[in-house]
């Protein structure tokens, strides 16, 4: 194990080319993903400065403490007002879910011989799937309509919520010591719907605690043992933890709904404005320890890179084939409809994915590893593709190219618009 003064100075590093990457992607749309992910292979595979096999019982607990930080985070940002208008965003995610997934799913049993579980599980990982930190800034960098800005944002936190509820859900069926597909069924049913009522009990009592001391100093360290309290006291009562944190984010970023039910009125709007600051900073650093670590446990074997290669390739392509038919479906008619080619490219995958690849190894899953190199790949492809989309619709752009094909539309008589 390296010592102490050679960690903090790695992790400083880390942290400094986590933001010099944050800064670069706003202002050429490379995700800083790709940077962080290179800088664990170099700190790890390439000159053995760490182990990826020392860190793998860390990794497990900090992959399930970043994924509940993502669906509380999730939750907090769904505004039911905008989703009460987001039909097309809801069509989308649920078309581009189906058809990824099926596809996958398809792929891993009859290509790579994985049995179907094991096919849907690593489907549920990667099917449908986009990264918010990366496509909503370039989805505003790109000067897209509000409408489509919101359409990019609503897409981006459902199918997250999506394919974490499905992967966790299929994961608990092929755990299950019980032999009936329907009983298994069963099971993961009764402990989703357990998870249920103890969220929103908790939820009401924090929400209650909140209002009252939200000028107190802390409130949000106070926020991060709420969080934590709901995800175990949930987990020790039979049901999910993952669903009970999300519940509670739903419920808090949406309190004014509550002012509804209520004759005293609800105000914790000075708070929200806090936690959502820092919650951003806590996402940052979890995010960019999370893809150095993913860098870590790459394997530069000569096959296993040559796989890594050929099949992230086929996969980025089937998931790009999905989206499109998607995307052509969900904006049919409508005002994103001028950006449909920009949205088809906006398929960047991120923390979700690798957070559930890195969950699937502390499950003991036989195929684990497989899946995570695998996603590894995914994540760099898909990034890769919107980092090259997004630069050639801005040079597109800066020629005037729409405005040019507009204008000799119109001088073309008999042209229809």
């Amino acid at each position: 194990m390296a010592d102490a003064v050679l960690v903090f100075a790695v992790v400083a590093a880390i942290v400094f080319l986590g933001f010099m990457g944050e800064l670069l992607f706003r202002r050429t749309g490379v995700p800083s993903f790709l940077f962080l992910i290179l800088m664990g292979i170099v700190l790890g595979p390439g000159f053995h400065i760490f182990s990826g096999t020392e860190l793998s019982p860390v990794l497990g607990l900090f992959a399930e403490l970043t994924l509940i930080m993502i669906l509380f985070y999730s939750g907090l940002q769904l505004r039911l007002s905008r989703l009460t208008h987001g039909g097309r965003a809801v069509a989308l995610v649920v078309m581009y879910f189906s058809l990824s997934m099926v596809g996958i799913t398809v792929f891993g049993r009859y290509v790579m011989h994985w049995s179907l579980l094991e096919s849907m599980i690593f489907g549920s990982i990667i099917a449908g799937q986009t990264s918010t930190p990366v496509v909503v800034p370039l989805a505003r960098s790109l000067k897209f309509s509000a409408d489509t800005v919101s359409l990019v944002t609503i897409e981006s936190v459902l199918n997250s919520i999506v394919g974490i509820i499905t992967f966790l859900a299929l994961v608990q069926i092929y755990l299950s010591p019980v032999v009936s597909f329907t009983l298994s069924l069963t099971k993961v049913a009764a402990t989703f719907s357990i998870g249920i009522v103890p969220a929103v009990a908790f939820t009401f009592v924090w929400l209650f605690i909140l209002e009252r001391v939200q000028e107190q100093r802390y409130t949000y360290v106070l926020l991060l043992g709420m969080i934590l309290v709901t995800y175990a006291g949930t987990e020790a009562l039979g049901g999910s933890g993952e669903l009970a944190v999300f519940i509670f984010g739903l419920i808090f970023g949406n309190y004014k709904v509550l002012n509804l039910l209520r004759t005293k009125q609800i105000d914790i709007d000075p708070l929200m404005a806090r936690v959502s600051g820092i919650q951003e900073e806590i996402a940052f650093l979890l995010n960019t320890l999370f893809f150095v670590f993913l860098g870590l446990t790459f394997d530069l074997g000569l096959r296993s890179v040559f796989m890594g290669v050929t099949v992230g390739l086929l996969l980025t392509a089937g998931l790009l084939g999905a989206r499109s038919v998607s995307v052509l479906a969900a904006t049919a008619g409508a005002g994103p409809s001028k950006n449909r080619g920009e949205l088809i490219l906006l398929s960047a995958q991120g923390v979700t994915q690798a957070t559930l690849a890195i969950l699937a190894l502390s499950y003991a899953l036989p195929l684990a590893s497989t899946f995570l190199g695998l996603v590894s790949y995914v994540i760099i492809f898909t990034n890769l593709v919107t980092t090259m989309g997004a630069a050639w619709f801005r040079h597109r752009a800066s020629f005037g190219f729409r405005d040019f094909m507009a204008s000799l539309q119109a001088e073309t008589p008999g042209v229809a618009g």
